[in-house]
């Protein structure tokens, strides 16, 4: 297999996700996908990934650093996903006007659901894929189709939570900085969670069934995600009301103590009338 076509294989790939990641993280915050905004991701995407796959290529030969292949790949997908991450947070904050921490969490979830469907579509591929045809055929039906099934999927996804106003309970989070907080927290754990399991089980080759395992977890957790919004919707709404009803006691108690006013104002003016007539 020419290295031009090695070349041509990986840079698809990382433009498919690269689109991708950016259609997922504007989906979950209720924006609408911009052509430049996405064109900057993709490169950016592009040119960063290839930098640390060069350097990671330059480590194996030039430190002969290959009985660490672990680590690098831990490191890769924690360290330099969180680095991605973080620059469709400030790009999104640039061109779509979204706050930093809303973009950062949305990169998170984003990154979750596009690497564990891109997981789950190569298992299936490499299991269902025809033994002749040569590596090309193997090659477009286990890397081409997957990455490129990315973007149908993320545009289902999409739909799917701008239909179900996911955005709208997901600001909601960020209202309070704790909840803020939990919602990074969670969302980056979901983001590393592939690369966790690679890390403490090592030896373990997920199969179709394990795959699928996780694409449920997208479900799960989008469905938790939207329910802790929710609950956080519904306890601010309920510290609304209560600020609402203690402001029209508040107004209540200043209209008894006018009204008192005004009651001894009019005695008053009464009793001075009175006796002015007397005098008079």
């Amino acid at each position: 297999m020419p290295l031009s076509f090695r070349l041509f294989s990986v840079g698809f790939s990382l433009v498919c996700f690269g689109v991708g990641l950016y259609a997922l993280a504007s989906g979950i915050l209720g924006k609408k996908m911009k052509i430049l905004p996405c064109l900057i991701y993709t490169i950016y995407y592009l040119l960063g990934n290839a930098l640390i796959l060069a350097g990671i290529v330059g480590a194996y030969v030039l430190a002969d650093a290959y009985e660490y292949e672990k680590v690098f790949s831990f490191f890769n997908g924690t360290i330099g996903n969180l680095l991605h991450s973080i620059v469709l947070a400030l790009v999104l904050r640039r061109f779509l006007g979204t706050d930093f921490w809303q973009g950062l969490a949305a990169a998170f979830l984003g990154d979750f659901i596009a690497y564990t469907a891109n997981s789950v579509l190569q298992e299936a591929a490499a299991y269902y894929s025809p033994t002749f045809g040569g590596m090309y055929l193997y090659t477009f039906i286990t890397i081409f189709i997957p990455y490129l099934a990315v973007l149908p999927i993320a545009a289902a996804v999409v739909w799917i939570l701008r239909k179900s106003s996911f955005y709208r309970y997901f600001s909601h989070l960020f209202s309070r900085r704790s909840w803020a907080a939990g919602t990074l927290l969670f969302s980056f754990l979901l983001m590393c969670v592939w690369q966790v399991l690679d890390w403490l089980y090592p030896d373990t080759a997920p199969g179709v069934g394990y795959s699928i395992f996780f694409f449920a977890l997208i479900v799960v957790a989008l469905f938790w995600v939207q329910f802790l919004a929710m609950y956080a919707a519904g306890q601010d709404k309920i510290r609304a009301q209560e600020e609402t009803i203690a402001q029209n006691q508040a107004h209540m108690e200043l209209l008894e103590e006018l009204q008192q006013e005004i009651r001894a104002f009019r005695h008053d003016f009464t009793n001075l009338f009175s006796g002015l007539t007397l005098q008079a």
